[in-house]
């Protein structure tokens, strides 16, 4: 499971969910990256709008997942 922020540490509410990026360009669970993140578990996080990607000195927010549709 990938790491979690809660609203405060008494709750039980998550509020985010973290990956770690790494250089291979895979998401990681931890900062060490050594266990890699599963993608099912990332994309519940993004579909919630709970998903931060930590990436060396950066934080990304994923906004939106756009597909085109067609008709």
């Amino acid at each position: 499971m990938l790491n979690t922020i809660y609203e405060t540490g008494y709750d039980l509410h998550v509020a985010n969910y973290i990956a770690y990026l790494h250089t291979d360009k895979a998401l990681y669970e931890e900062e060490d990256h050594k266990t890699k993140a599963k993608k099912a578990d990332v994309e519940r996080a993004f579909k919630l709008g709970r998903l931060l990607v930590v990436a060396a000195d950066k934080t990304y927010l994923p906004l939106l997942c756009w597909q085109p549709v067609l008709w």
